[in-house]
């Protein structure tokens, strides 16, 4: 989904639509070739946009991350604050995956179950 997502860096002018204080991401609709321009952390970015609200939910979430970060830290260092940034976005996948391996295998047992019971009843009404 996101294969091939980051293309060249932006042109330095500000998408149509920018806030005047630059907080926040922004974006420019996909050119003809599917390109679309979005703002994190005050930087342009030109994506392949396949599916330009699900890019944009992204951007607003890297954005907000990288600035509860730097908030946090008040840290000034683009680079460290993305790696940061980075490394909680992590550790909210890794949490979320436990929690679904938790569920799968009570699950995974029931449906195996169910379907035995199925199948017992078929083989007992022919």
């Amino acid at each position: 989904m996101l294969s091939n997502l980051l293309e060249k860096p932006a042109e330095p002018e500000r998408p149509d639509g920018c806030t005047p204080d630059g907080n926040g991401p922004q974006w420019r609709r996909p050119d003809r070739s599917g390109n679309l321009r979005i703002d994190i952390y005050d930087q342009s970015y030109n994506v392949n946009a396949e599916n330009e609200e699900h890019i944009k939910k992204l951007a607003i979430y890297v954005d907000n991350k990288m600035r509860e970060v730097a908030e946090a830290t008040r840290m000034a260092d683009s680079l460290k604050v993305a790696v940061l940034a980075a490394l909680n976005i992590a550790d909210e996948m890794f949490a979320l995956q436990t929690r679904q391996q938790k569920l799968e295998g009570p699950i995974r047992k029931r449906v195996e179950k169910c379907a035995a019971l199925v199948e017992k009843a078929l083989e007992h009404a022919n």
